[in-house]
This record gives C-alpha cells, sequence and structure tokens, in this order.
C-alpha cells in the first residue's frame, strides 16, 4: 500500500528558497512580465535595479537570448543566438465568448534576426500549403536552366574590373516603411541592369517578382 506524509512532516525550513525578481508592468509598458531567479535570498531590489536584472537576463549581450534558452538555437559569429520557433504559438485562453493569447519570452522573439527567421518559417509554411512538393516538382522538370550565381558576379569582375553589384528590387523598407507606391520590379529591374548590376534580389515581395523579370528578358 501507498504511505503518504502527513502536512506537519513538510518543514519549510528543508525546503530550498528562492526570491523572484520581476519587472513591474504598468499602464505604459507593452512588454509582457518576464521573472529570473535571484542568486542570494538577500532583500529585494528597487523597481530600477530588478529591469536590470530582468533585461541582462532575457537580453545578455547583443540582444542575444540568455544563457539558459533552449539548445535547439543557432549561434552566430557574433553570440547572438536564434531559436526555433514555437510550433504551438501563444497558449490560448478563454473568458466567456472571448478568447486571447499571451504572449512571454518563450514565443516572443528576442532580437530582430530571430523575428525575420521566425517570419520566415510561417512563410515557408504557407509556400508549402499553396505549393505542394508534387507540384514544385512537375514545374522543375519545365523550367529553364538555373543561372549560376557566382559565375555572374565573376563575369562582371572581369568586365569591369570592380566589385560586382548585386541591386535589390526593394517595395519598402524596414525602419522607412513604402519606399516607392508605384512600384514596378520589372521597370526597378531593367534600370538596374542598364547601369550595370550583376544579380538582382528582392525585399518585401516575392518570388513572382524575379519570374516577372526573369519573363521581360532581363539577363542578370
Amino acid at each position: 500500500c501507498s504511505h503518504l506524509l502527513r502536512p506537519k512532516a513538510l518543514t519549510t525550513s528543508k525546503l530550498p528558497r528562492r526570491v523572484i525578481a520581476a519587472l513591474h508592468m504598468d499602464g505604459a509598458c507593452a512588454a509582457p512580465l518576464c521573472c529570473t531567479p535571484a542568486e542570494t535570498d538577500a532583500a529585494a531590489t528597487t523597481s530600477d535595479q530588478t529591469e536590470t536584472v530582468v533585461e541582462a537576463t532575457e537580453q545578455g549581450n547583443n540582444g542575444a537570448p540568455a544563457a539558459d534558452a533552449p539548445a535547439a538555437s543557432i549561434e552566430g559569429l557574433d553570440g547572438i543566438k536564434i531559436r526555433r520557433r514555437p510550433v504551438t504559438g501563444p497558449s490560448g485562453h478563454h473568458v466567456g465568448p472571448f478568447q486571447f493569447r499571451l504572449e512571454n519570452v518563450g514565443n516572443t522573439p528576442r532580437n530582430i534576426l530571430e523575428k525575420i527567421v521566425w517570419n520566415k518559417d510561417v512563410e515557408i509554411w504557407q509556400m508549402k500549403e499553396k505549393m505542394p512538393l508534387y507540384r514544385l516538382k512537375g514545374l522543375l522538370d519545365n523550367a529553364p536552366p538555373a543561372r549560376d550565381f557566382v559565375a555572374a558576379l565573376k563575369a562582371s569582375y572581369d568586365r569591369t574590373a570592380v566589385p560586382a553589384l548585386i541591386a535589390e528590387v526593394k517595395k519598402a523598407s524596414p525602419s522607412q516603411g513604402v519606399l516607392r507606391k508605384n512600384f514596378d520590379p520589372v521597370e526597378i529591374a531593367q534600370a538596374y541592369e542598364k547601369n550595370g548590376a550583376a544579380c538582382l534580389k528582392f525585399f518585401q515581395g516575392s518570388f513572382d517578382y524575379l519570374e516577372a523579370i526573369r519573363n521581360a528578358g532581363v539577363k542578370n
């Protein structure tokens, strides 16, 4: 048979004690509540000190995640770590007919690179839903030969004796927003080619831009 301990057998003196330093919340603070264990059982810190502890624990140097971040991450040369995007996302909560989700440090990007990778992960998933693998393979069978990216850069350098230029068909900037409302990727690409660009890329667009540019006869 099983044995149960009587309540009086559980003495608080034998249980480990930890002081939790938490970021205070107010009306002007949009960040989620973040907690970090203090090193000792010393007296509580001030609110400013607490925010410093939390920020250092959650962000680390150069916007990197805390040292105890999940192991499934990629670390760059400058120390910035990129975690895998949580599959489930924020957990849902129901209050009567309403539903809301709470963001926390586990499902919120900790730096701009992590945000970009997570967004790209969602984009790839959506592309797979739109274009299943069997359909993609069918298109590849009839696609023209792939252009050699490195060879194009080398050919440009051999022709001009200056570093090759990779021009960006860019509709918007992360900091400035939309740069050009009347956006014509083909027209922009043709101007780039005329002025010596060796290769093209796009920002805030899609692979449809590159397809339209190629079909228009742009060679780079």
